[in-house]
């Protein structure tokens, strides 16, 4: 079994900006076998000094093809758009500088085109700025759950509760690391707006001082560093935006609107706070408040709400694809980074009622009949939308995309396929011809996210969701999820292989995401032998491709669990995806946490001298326990056993460990088909937490031995102590 020892390393970095953390899953390899380490970089807020800073920092970078865009009710805004659209209203009046803030999905994209427009070179260059953002240009913010908003809405004590940035600045959070409220609406000693922004940072909840999910960002230019609140003699236009229909985002707006006006109520301001706004709506406001600027007036722009992504620049990859009319069949492959696909499921999995709506943009030159012709993802069909406007001309066909249908990590594994209609017999020619009415050309190619939403710190996964899964109607394979500390996960799919001829089973290290877990790695090892002959430099662990896996409702399954398996092309197996997976057993009570006496033994073992095959074990809220023994036989194919039994004082006893044979992997699974054959007796001697010996006495060939074991993880809160 790929199972090897997970490591959480700490690993020191300096970083420009004192509150900029980042949290990065590193792989790193051994000439044996993986080791899975998660290095967590962090800079500490300790000591983090708030004093009046004394330069400008520098806009993180976004890439070339890398755009975040605004949500409105009525389309979005792109990053890039939208601050040369700023940059064009206030030329004509000035002002004496801008302030931006952003809390929505990928906001920090906005800040560096700020230092475009306003830095050198830029349509307005010279204007003194300063932005922050809760995360950055491919981050995902955080936001408090919507029962606790409802909650908060009926409380005027307080302000309401919005995101967790957001209420650090203006607001106020019931789980804030600092009482007070946010340190817009607390007042600054300074008035310096940096030292405002730095300060949200480490009490954002969430930022650098909580989980480190949200990485709030900080920029200026133009000696903007220097910007305050309350310059002597200084107007104010502020233009607060949300184009959500969450109620979050409208308490967003309406708690900066109140921390501004107590911040200005000596002063002369103006503010427009928009909820649930469309384009024009935002336009409209900063088009007006523009007009108001002078050399004495200070614009503040804040815009909330979900957040979107875009990647273009698909040309330098599909050069044969582009500017030529299309006459045959054309593909075109594509590298989605993992960032995206965790996006798009860490969306599902926060808020199984709001999935994300993710489009490939293709920017047409030339359509003829272009509805007619055939469009295809990764193999998964894609509908033509319907397009208003004149026959011929120039537009963008945005093609929906289920989430599902995204395939990230490696290179070229997202293929899009073009097709035209069946070549029409012409009978004048005397051969077949594509008519004109049937051209197509392409200028360009984009990947739309969609509509992002925030993570919400509440939908997390429970100790009581380690457990084994499965679907009723195909019994004979199932998934073991281990929940670890750190946010981390280990899963382990069994099966059958693909042309039914024996077991399949695979391990992969991921992430606990909302209410699912992420792997992009999973492994299938085979090539050793069972017993005496095992050699481990005969393990071949092969990179099976990406698991995403929504658990069901803790114990109950109310909602069903959803898995997505995409293989490798490499590997010849088909896609899985199941949306009906339900929880079998229960190691702890889904509302105390609490199991059995012996829960803490739960976890994965394996025999040093064995790397790369080990065991699962289960002890249940009843007492009973499960194991799953993943192996392989005297050829080197893989074998998975399972049995359940008791423990008794140190010692499990698996009396009738099976095995099972007759049917096969994806869409020819069938369980009927499938036929359990006993292996053999297994006992296990637990000494202290960390170690065990295993002893099995096989009636199936396979004889009698021991091994070794040492603990390989500890449970979320049910970590072994003894």
């Amino acid at each position: 079994m790929n199972v090897v020892p997970i490591t959480l390393c700490k690993q020191g970095k300096s970083l420009s900006n004192p509150i900029v953390t980042d949290q990065v899953i590193n792989k790193c390899y051994s000439k044996v076998l993986p080791l899975l380490c998660i290095a967590v970089l962090l800079s500490p807020a300790d000591g983090l000094s708030l004093d009046e800073p004394t330069a400008d920092i520098p806009a993180p970078i976004q890439g070339d093809d890398q755009h975040s865009q605004i949500k409105t009710t009525t389309g979005k805004i792109r990053d890039d758009e939208l601050l040369n659209f700023i940059c064009e209203q206030i030329k004509a009046t000035w002002g004496q500088d801008v302030k931006l803030m952003v809390n929505s999905c990928y906001g920090g994209g906005l800040l560096d085109d700020m230092e475009r427009v306003f830095g050198a070179g830029g349509d307005c260059e010279g204007m003194p700025w300063i932005g922050g953002s809760a995360s950055t240009w491919k981050q995902r913010a955080i936001g408090s759950s919507d029962k606790d908003v409802i909650e908060s809405a009926r409380n005027e004590a307080i302000p309401k509760l919005g995101s967790t940035w957001t209420d650090s600045l203006a607001g106020h959070s019931k789980l804030n690391l600092s009482s007070e409220p946010g340190v817009i609406r607390n007042g600054s000693t300074s008035d310096n707006v940096m030292t405002d922004l730095q300060a949200a940072g480490p009490n954002d909840q969430h930022g650098p001082d909580g989980t480190g999910k949200e990485t709030p960002q900080v920029a200026s230019g133009n000696d903007g560093y220097k910007i305050q609140w309350n310059a002597e003699n200084t107007k104010h236009e502020a233009v607060l935006f949300s184009g959500s229909k969450h109620l979050r985002h409208t308490h967003n707006v309406e708690n900066v609107e109140a921390a501004l006006e107590k911040t200005w109520e000596n002063e002369t301001y103006n503010i427009k706070a928009i909820t649930e706004g469309s384009k024009k709506d935002l336009t409209d406001a900063i088009k007006d408040a523009a007009t108001r600027l002078d050399d004495n007036t200070q614009l503040l722009l804040y815009f909330s709400g979900h957040g979107d992504k875009l990647k273009s620049g698909f040309k330098p990859k599909c050069l044969g694809f582009f500017d030529k009319e299309i006459l045959e069949t054309e593909t075109c492959a594509f590298v989605i980074d993992d960032g995206w696909s965790g996006d798009f499921f860490g969306n599902y999995f926060s808020l199984p009622d709001e999935m994300p709506t993710p489009t490939l943009d293709l920017h047409i030159e030339t359509c003829g009949a272009c509805e007619t012709w055939s469009y295809s993802l990764n193999g998964y069909p894609l509908e033509f939308p319907v397009v208003d406007g004149p026959a011929g001309e120039p537009f963008i066909a945005q093609l929906p995309i289920q989430f599902y249908q995204l395939r990230p990590g490696s290179p070229d594994a997202n293929v899009i396929e073009i097709t035209p209609p069946p070549i029409i017999k012409s009978m004048t020619l005397g051969h077949d011809a594509i008519l004109p009415s049937t051209s197509l050309v392409l200028s360009d190619m984009d990947l739309d996210s969609g509509p992002i939403n925030e993570l919400i710190p509440d939908q997390v996964l429970l100790p009581g969701q380690s457990a084994a899964f499965f679907d009723i109607t195909r019994a004979g394979e199932g998934v073991f999820v281990e929940l670890l500390e750190n946010g981390l996960a280990v899963v382990y799919v069994f099966s059958h292989n693909r042309d039914g001829t024996g077991q399949f089973w695979m391990a992969g290290l991921g992430r606990q995401e909302g209410a699912g877990i992420i792997v992009h790695d999973m492994q299938m090892p085979i090539g050793a032998s069972f017993g005496p002959a095992f050699d481990p430099a005969d393990v071949v662990r092969t990179d099976f491709g990406s698991l995403f896996f929504r658990l069901p409702t803790c114990g109950t399954s109310e909602v069903p669990g959803q898995l997505y398996i995409y293989p490798e092309t490499s590997t010849n197996y088909e896609d899985l995806l199941n949306f009906k997976y339900s929880q079998l057993d229960l190691l702890a009570d889904c509302t105390t946490g609490v199991g059995s006496t012996n829960v803490t033994r739960s976890g994965s073992y394996f025999d040093p001298s064995h790397s790369g095959e080990g065991i699962i074990v289960q002890v249940l809220t009843n007492g009973l326990v499960v194991v799953m023994w993943f192996t392989y036989d005297k050829n080197g194919n893989q074998m998975w056993m399972q049995g359940t039994g008791s423990i008794v004082g140190n010692t499990l006893t698996i009396d009738n460990l099976t095995t099972t044979t007759g049917t096969k992997w994806g869409s020819g699974f069938d369980s009927a088909s499938t036929v359990a054959m006993p292996w053999g007796k297994l006992t296990i001697v637990f000494s202290g937490c960390g170690q065990a010996t295993l002893s099995y006495m096989s009636t199936a060939g396979f004889g009698n031995g021991t091994l070794n074991m040492i603990r390989l993880t500890n449970l979320m809160g049910l970590t072994c102590t003894q």
